[in-house]
């Protein structure tokens, strides 16, 4: 099928086929999906990487604007989100983006016609019931076999069935069962633009399943896999268990890259210059991923801030630099291509990796346009193992994970405060209609666990009965708080329980305790730190301490080290301080920061319903965003302005109740002339 004969398919798509530059005939998967009503009813396309399921949803979108309604494009990541919305930018249509706050309805996205949005905040919007949200025609779920560990994939399905839904799918094990499951047609394909070679490495043989090669190289593993594959001319993505193992592995790339390829060394010397100062101050960390850009490789991981891993990913995209040695971090959703793939000792804690995600893995490689075949190389010690398990497996079905209390909680103040359910028999229908019900074949279980649920939330006040029969329930204002903050439930009971007046160390601490918080790790090491710390400042701590030998004693040290963490950030202290001192990455500590900020600020809300609001938690939550002391607040929060221009300005006796008066010369000496044009703009405003 040509892309032409889209048009004649369906007339109303002909003015907007023109915007799919380069796309003249269509891949084998395209066509089938199109033929058999993808663009046209709820469907369910199961196909490899670069099989072009985009362009299906991309079409399926615009037919559905066209139509005078709106589209939900669901992605399990920020980044795949940020991909996805940059696709849709190029039609003609008002796009926008939705990642942010979670406490928020969002109605500025009434005037657009495709919003994109993680499942998380999707959500969240529904609990916010937004007017716009009944014009929402299209649902596109990307990377559905998240529902593995994104159970909310699996309810949105059921809670937005009034629209078209579209899901998206490289590794499922059991399309069938899903599909049939939710009533849809599908598709499931093994098709690939670029043919996909597996195989592992043996000594110096490359044993692939269909014929045995030597490798071009005098080295042995990892080294010997780089040096064959930079002879060649072969792009190289690296997928490494730990941080720093790829780290060690780029490291070890860029002497095998130093002369033995042609390195752009100005556009990477750019490119380096970015990453090193994407801080205020660059880390030990920042100087070394561009020292190694500048030889020619990158490392990727969620310890590096977001701007650096855009860098390396462009780079390595525009082929600047030939390997990458990457964690898991870039297996799932972002377009990475490249024409080597190796999988390094795919393991997790002694366990082998899903096949599904090797599989997702070995899917980066083969460039479609630019490569004739792909390749994907397993570096394992049982190399005989590796090819039976994984080249040669089975992905792995999905299942649900719904049937967990924790899971429950949350899915179920958010059925009531979004109107899906006002009763106990609600909440037991929509359990029956979900994966978990049908495959098992009945729903006793998770309606078993429900039921235990819905009486916590009844005794923590949080669901209340609304007439005599107690047949008929209804969020209370706490629950419906708890619901739109999107929490769980537990960890507002938590909160409520130990509060009391207190420091910022004990307030972080307590928002530790919760369940939302990922907390950072603790070494053997600091533990002494710890407990000297909590021996002379333990009064500021409002949760009750765990004896030593209960299970919870570990979470509750973890939790103190956060506190630590985060008062060094709001007392001014240095990120390259910070980092050295708690051994974190500077990607680590923006995510502790993001999410005690959004903490602080949920935590004021669950303790105002039910105690007061409080300023002490609400200025919390603004020190924590911008990382300063409380003199600073109103002064960083300033458009421009920050953490560090808003101590410049204060040494200068600026404050936020005279900077009205001050000169344009002094703003400009301190801050910059275009900040200072912002900072007047903003204040004529206000």
């Amino acid at each position: 099928m040509k892309l032409s004969d889209v048009g004649l398919k369906y007339p109303e798509l002909k003015p907007i086929l023109s915007k799919f530059d380069g796309i003249k005939n269509l891949y084998p998967t395209q066509s089938d999906a199109i033929r058999m009503g993808a663009l046209e009813t709820s469907f369910l396309l199961a196909s490899g990487t670069a099989s072009g399921k985009t362009l299906v949803a991309n079409l399926a979108a615009a037919r559905t604007v066209l139509s005078g309604k709106k589209v939900l494009y669901l992605a399990p990541l920020r980044s795949l989100a940020f991909e996805k919305f940059s696709e849709f930018k190029k039609l003609p249509f008002r796009t926008a983006i939705s990642i942010g706050e979670m406490d928020s309805s969002d109605p500025w996205l009434q005037k657009f016609d495709i919003i994109v949005a993680t499942y998380e905040k999707a959500e969240s919007l529904i609990r916010h019931r937004p007017d716009w949200l009944k014009q929402i025609g299209l649902v596109v779920f990307d990377e559905a076999h998240e529902m593995m560990r994104k159970p909310l994939i699996e309810t949105l399905t059921i809670k937005l069935k009034w629209a078209q839904r579209l899901i998206l799918s490289a590794t499922i094990g059991n399309v069938s069962e899903i599909a049939d499951w939710l009533g849809f047609k599908y598709l499931e394909s093994d098709f690939r633009p670029v043919p996909l070679k597996e195989g592992v490495i043996k000594g110096s043989e490359l044993v692939w399943t269909d014929e045995v090669t030597k490798l071009q190289s005098n080295l042995q593993g990892i080294e010997g896999l780089i040096e064959d594959g930079l002879k060649k001319q072969h792009q190289t993505l690296i997928f490494a268990n730990t941080r720093r193992e790829a780290e060690a592995t780029a490291e070890k790339a860029t002497r095998l890259i130093e002369g033995s390829v042609d390195v752009r060394s100005e556009k990477l010397e750019i490119i380096a210059n970015e990453i090193e100062g994407a801080l205020d101050y660059p880390t030990r960390q920042c100087k070394k991923l561009a020292a190694i850009v500048r030889r020619g490789s990158a490392f990727h991981h969620a310890g590096l801030v977001n701007e650096q891993r855009i860098l390396v990913e462009k780079a390595f995209k525009t082929g600047l630099i030939p390997v990458l040695a990457s964690t898991v971090t870039l297996v799932a959703g972002i377009n990475m291509p490249s024409r080597r793939v190796i999988v390094k000792s795919p393991h997790f804690r002694g366990e082998p990796w899903p096949v599904s995600l090797y599989k997702q893995a070995a899917g980066r490689s083969g460039r479609p346009g630019y490569d004739k075949e792909g390749e994907s190389i397993i570096l394992h010690k049982r190399p005989d193992f590796a090819l039976e398990y994984y080249i040669n497996g089975q992905v792995e079905n999905i299942t649900s994970p719904l049937a967990y209390e924790p899971t429950l909680r949350r899915e179920i103040i958010g059925l009531f405060a979004s109107g899906f359910a006002m009763s106990k028999k609600d909440v037991k229908d929509f359990m029956g209609k979900t994966f978990y019900a049908y495959h098992h074949g009945n729903p006793d279980r998770i309606i078993e666990i429900s039921m235990r649920v819905v009486d916590k939330l009844i005794s923590w006040d949080m669901l209340s009965s609304q007439n005599s029969k107690g047949d008929f329930l209804a969020p209370t204002k706490l629950g419906k708080r708890v619901a739109e903050l999107y929490i769980d439930p537990q960890t507002a009971v938590t909160w409520i329980n130990a509060f009391e007046a207190s420091s910022p160390l004990g307030y972080i601490h307590l928002i530790g305790m919760g369940d939302e918080m990922y907390l950072p790790g603790l070494k053997n090491s600091e533990k002494e730190e710890l407990m000297y710390s909590y021996a002379s400042r333990g009064e500021e701590l409002i949760y009750p301490k765990p004896a030593p030998w209960d299970l919870e004693f570990e979470k509750y040290m973890k939790a103190l080290k956060l506190s630590m963490i985060i008062e060094e950030w709001i007392e001014e202290k240095t990120e390259d301080s910070i980092l050295n001192r708690f051994g974190i990455a500077p990607g680590d500590l923006r995510n502790y920061i993001r999410n005690t900020e959004w903490l602080a600020y949920a935590l004021n809300e669950v303790i105002g319903v039910t105690k007061g609001k409080r300023n002490d938690l609400l200025k919390l939550s603004k020190r924590v965003r911008h990382g300063v002391r409380s003199e600073l607040v109103e002064l960083a929060d300033l458009p421009g302005i920050g953490r560090v221009k808003s101590r410049r300005l204060y040494k200068k006796g600026v404050t936020i109740s005279n900077i009205r008066k001050k000169s344009d010369a002094l703003l400009t000496e301190v801050i910059g002339k275009s900040a200072t044009r912002r900072l007047r703009e903003k204040l004529k405003k206000s």
